[in-house]
């Protein structure tokens, strides 16, 4: 059961390093879509030998010899290792991201230059600047 679960981590581990890869390069959605469904193929089938090992009574380091627990642990290291390399290329993907949406609405706004104002419970008016819906390729 440790030599299928280790086998699992490597694969998940080589997955995890070819999408930050992709990330990367900036690859088209197909390549990134095919690794994506790859990668949540191998972690289902690991939380199945996960839980089939619990189920079982297995004890999580036992193992033959101190040899395997080692290159198990490695294993799971360049796991954690890929794990973190890939959470890090996601979260500056969303950032730029996020930048360039909000840099495309400011430019509606001026281009448009839509204002608008609000009555308040104070009763006087506050300008509310109100970006105007942005499409792509006629989708908003």
């Amino acid at each position: 059961m440790i030599v299928e679960m280790a086998d699992l981590v490597a694969s998940l581990t080589v997955v995890l390093k070819d999408e930050a890869e992709l990330l990367r390069r900036r690859a088209g959605n197909n390549e990134l879509r095919e690794l994506v469904q790859l990668k949540l193929r191998l972690v289902g089938m690991l939380e199945l030998a996960i839980a089939q090992h619990a189920r079982d009574g297995g004890e999580w380091l036992t193992f033959e010899d101190d040899e395997m627990r080692r290159d198990f642990l490695e294993l799971v290291e360049a796991l954690n290792e890929a794990a973190n390399a890939n959470a890090a290329m996601l979260e500056r993907q969303l950032e730029i991201t996020t930048e360039m949406i909000a840099a495309l609405a400011m430019e509606a706004r001026r281009v448009v230059g839509r204002r608008a104002s609000t009555y308040r419970v104070q009763g006087d008016m506050t300008p509310a600047d109100i970006a105007p819906p942005i499409s792509f390729n006629d989708r908003f």
